[in-house]
């Protein structure tokens, strides 16, 4: 079997992502998130009901990316596509509104919604406009620029923006480590497709582990990095 085959399998698009997310479902189900297991306490109510919401969406995308395209028309169709817009704008703003909210003070959460979504809408739509300018119709391309555009963006929040609107301290570095983290599962799609486009099926088997950052294990990282496993 070839990566890109594998790529297209149910295993890799739904059954293997969601794993984990269950794993965590369930442990959440039995675990409170209290002052002394937090590393930063003055955050618990936030992270909580972020990460609640963000598996149910995470959830949401992996059935809906799945049984729910192939109910409305299958891989190519114009739910897929609407799909994947939503999904994409979604995954991206779920990071940025975590960066904001608790980087900005608490009276502004209004201004946290609102430049997340700016940011979240801003590169997709640059990345648009490169691809346009490009001349190429190959929409891998449209996925690079995204995706190396998204890098540079976590990779400025985490060096610039975190450390000039945080005090040193826990929340500083858990905020720097999501941004890295985030530039992390980028940068290797951004390869991945980079190998893809130099015509090797490589890339589509380096491709598979952004996704498991991505699906299965971002919620994860914020909660096990937020909260300690003991008090």
């Amino acid at each position: 079997m070839t990566g890109a085959e594998f790529y297209d399998t149910s295993l890799q698009l739904l059954y293997a992502p969601l794993v984990v997310p269950v794993l965590f479902g369930l442990y959440r189900l039995t675990t409170r998130a209290t002052a002394e297991r937090a590393r930063f306490p003055e955050a618990i109510p936030f992270v909580s009901l972020y990460c609640t919401l963000f598996l149910l969406q995470t959830l949401c995308d992996l059935l809906a990316r799945g049984p729910g395209v192939a109910a409305l028309g299958g891989a190519g169709s114009v739910a897929d596509q609407m799909v994947g817009l939503i999904m994409v704008l979604l995954g991206d703003w779920r990071v940025l509104w975590l960066v904001f909210a608790l980087s900005l003070p608490t009276h502004a959460a209004v201004r946290a919604v609102v430049f997340s979504l700016l940011g979240a809408f801003a590169v997709p739509l640059l990345a648009g406009i490169a691809f346009r300018l490009s001349g190429t119709d190959e929409a891998r391309v449209l996925y690079l620029v995204h995706e190396l555009l998204f890098t540079g963006l976590a990779l400025a929040l985490a060096t610039w923006w975190v450390p000039t609107r945080v005090p040193a301290g826990p929340l500083r570095g858990f905020l720097r480590g999501a941004c890295g983290y985030v530039a992390a599962y980028y940068a290797l799609w951004a390869t991945a497709d980079v190998i893809i486009l130099l015509g090797s099926d490589l890339g589509f088997w380096l491709r598979v582990i952004p996704n498991q950052l991505y699906y299965s294990c971002w919620v994860p990282f914020v909660w096990f990095t937020a909260f300690r496993l003991r008090a």
